[in-house]
C-alpha cells in the first residue's frame, strides 16, 4: 500500500472535501482523486458517500482512517527518531496543557527556549478530557492536566501539589490568611470541566466538610473568564495558586487558607506506545525540576 495514498486519503477524511484537501496538499482536484480511486481499486472497497457537497466515510473508510491515522504518525515518529540520532534537538515538539497550569509551564518555554531555540513549539490548551483525547490520537505528545484522571492507556507521571488560594475583588478587604468558613454565604465563581469531575467538585466538597452549602453565582472552564468576573466583583473564586499569582487582576486579592484539606494536583501523561522525542523528554525534565520548586 502507497503511503503517500493514505496520506491523500487523510487529509480528505479531515478536511471533508476533495477541493479543499487539493488545495491543501498544493496539488489539482483530478490527481487526487484519481489516487483515492486508485486506493478503492486496490482495496475494493468504497472509502466515501457524498453527502451534499461533503464526503462522509463509510464503515470500511472509518476503519482504514483510523489505522491511516496510527500508522502516518508512527512513520512520522521514525523520522523524527532517525533525524534526531545526528542532528540534536531541532523540530517540532507538540504538547498540550490546562489553562492554571500555564504559570509552570511558561517559565520552562522559555528556559527550553533559551537552551534549544532550534524548536518549534505546537501549543494547544483544554480541560483534562480534551488533552487526554488529543494525546490517545497523537495530535500532542503529552500534556500537562488537572487530576483526577483514570486511564490505563495512558502513562501517567504526578507532579507536585499545589495549594487552593482565594482570588477575591479588592474591595472585600479579605486579609492574607483566612479559614475557609469565610465563603460561607459569599457569592463563588468556580471552575467547572467540560466532562468528568474536577476542581469544582473539590471545592464545593471542602465547602461542605466545613459545614456549609457554597454560594455559586457561576461557572466555567475557564479560569480567565472566572477572574474577568472577580474584577467585576461579581463574586470570588478559588483556584490554584499558580493561576492566582499568573493571571491575577489588579484589583483583587490573593489570599491564603489556613485550615483547607484540599490541594491541586497535576501529572503529565503521555501514549507509552508512541516514541517521545528527545525535545519531549529534556522538556518534561525541565517541568519536572520546575514543579520541584514549589
Amino acid at each position: 500500500m502507497d503511503f503517500r495514498r493514505l496520506r491523500y486519503f487523510v487529509t480528505v477524511v479531515e478536511a471533508g472535501q476533495i477541493t479543499k484537501a487539493a488545495e491543501l496538499l498544493h496539488m489539482a482536484q483530478p490527481p487526487l482523486s484519481q489516487q483515492l480511486k486508485q486506493l478503492e481499486a486496490e482495496l475494493g472497497v468504497a472509502l466515501f458517500h457524498r453527502v451534499k457537497k461533503r464526503l462522509e466515510l463509510t464503515p470500511a473508510g472509518e476503519t482504514l482512517y483510523r489505522h491511516a491515522k496510527r500508522l502516518l504518525a508512527e512513520i512520522d515518529e521514525i523520522a523524527i527518531s532517525v533525524r534526531e540520532t545526528e542532528a540534536g534537538l531541532r523540530g517540532t515538539l507538540s504538547f498540550g496543557f490546562a489553562k492554571t497550569l500555564f504559570a509552570w509551564v511558561a517559565p520552562v518555554l522559555r528556559q527550553f527556549h533559551a537552551l534549544h531555540p532550534n524548536v518549534r513549539f505546537l501549543l494547544r490548551e483544554g480541560d483534562t478530557y480534551v488533552l487526554t483525547e488529543m494525546v490517545k490520537r497523537r495530535e500532542i505528545e503529552f500534556a500537562l492536566i488537572r487530576l483526577p484522571f483514570e486511564d490505563g492507556a495512558l502513562d501517567v507521571r504526578a507532579l507536585p501539589d499545589e495549594p487552593y488560594v482565594l482570588v477575591a475583588p479588592a474591595s472585600w478587604k479579605v486579609p492574607k490568611r483566612l479559614s475557609f468558613r469565610f465563603l460561607e454565604d459569599r457569592p463563588l465563581v468556580l471552575l467547572h470541566r467540560l466532562s468528568g469531575r474536577g476542581q469544582f467538585e473539590l471545592v464545593v466538597g471542602e465547602c461542605r466538610r466545613h459545614g456549609f452549602e457554597p454560594k455559586i453565582v457561576a461557572e466555567s472552564p475557564d479560569v480567565h473568564v472566572l477572574l474577568a468576573l472577580v474584577e467585576e466583583e461579581i463574586g470570588a473564586t478559588v483556584i490554584p495558586f499558580g493561576a492566582a499569582v499568573r493571571f491575577k487582576p489588579n484589583n483583587a486579592t490573593v489570599a491564603t487558607f489556613d485550615d483547607a484539606h484540599i490541594a491541586a494536583k497535576a501529572a503529565i501523561v503521555w501514549d507509552p506506545e508512541r516514541y517521545r522525542s528527545k525535545a519531549a523528554v529534556r522538556f518534561i525534565e525541565l517541568l519536572e525540576e520546575r514543579f520541584g520548586a514549589l
